[in-house]
């Protein structure tokens, strides 16, 4: 099947599930396309590893804010404050993830450096006071 240079251009323009642009014309041979796929596999796991070490360090900064508070119910208020707010970043943190390709026992270990980045915030926090 010939394709007509139009045809290249209006597949050009629908992308697929990881953002790229597919080319009905690429003629790259299958080893081509096998080192493509994966450099974009290494850098959708750069791009996973650096969200979570910036969620990490948002979350730590976070839970010292909760252990440098010297007022009880301070530190009700902003620990429910936190609460609220990470349970939609982690929502779509995770959906992202997962729509992006990264497996789920890799998601299941980000999520757990997450969850425990705040608590060792809060003993930061307390240790400092």
């Amino acid at each position: 099947m010939k394709l007509s240079k139009e045809s290249c251009i209006v597949s050009d323009r629908r992308r697929d599930t990881a953002g790229a642009w597919p080319n009905a014309c690429d003629t790259a041979s299958p080893e081509h396309r096998a080192e493509r796929d994966r450099r974009a596999d290494i850098l959708g796991s750069l791009r996973s590893i650096l969200v979570v070490i910036a969620l990490s360090v948002h979350s730590l900064f976070e839970g010292m804010a909760i252990g440098l508070d010297t007022n009880a119910s301070g530190v009700w208020m902003l620990t429910g404050a936190i609460a609220i707010h990470a349970v939609p970043i982690v929502f779509c943190v995770g959906t992202d993830m997962l729509t992006s390709g990264v497996k789920k026992m890799k998601l299941i270990v980000y999520m757990i450096i997450l969850s425990l980045n705040t608590p060792i915030g809060i003993l930061i926090g307390i240790i400092v006071t």
